[in-house]
């Protein structure tokens, strides 16, 4: 779960939200297939989304750093959105270019795990 400034995010993404946007809230779900432990679908809830959930593919690879990205793929309207793997209970927000988002005074690019 977290929470990311709203402007900045929609701009970089291309999406459209109301002027009186200011910030998101975020729940992922990640789910990996109860066998091979390889990653399957996610569901995401967001803001922009209250009355529905948010369904897709989701990766994870290492880049040329040996960083742990893991990708959103699917339905939910914008590019796929990538998060850097920080620690079992930390993932950060990237933008179209793979590279960390800054965050402000009130809000980071920061999901954590929630138990």
């Amino acid at each position: 779960e977290g929470r990311t400034p709203c402007r900045e995010f929609t701009d970089a993404y291309g999406m459209n939200v109301p002027a009186e946007c200011f910030k998101l809230k975020w729940r992922l779900d990640l789910l990996r297939d109860p066998i091979t432990r390889k990653p399957g679908l996610y569901r995401l809830f967001y803001t922009l989304h209250r009355q529905s959930v948010l369904e897709g593919r989701w990766t994870m690879e290492q880049d040329a750093r040996g960083a742990w990205i893991i990708g959103l793929h699917g339905t939910f309207g914008i590019k796929s959105l990538h998060l850097l793997v920080a620690d079992r209970n930390v993932l950060f927000f990237l933008d179209s270019n793979i590279n960390l988002l800054p965050g402000d005074r009130d809000f980071s690019y920061t999901l954590n795990r929630q138990f």
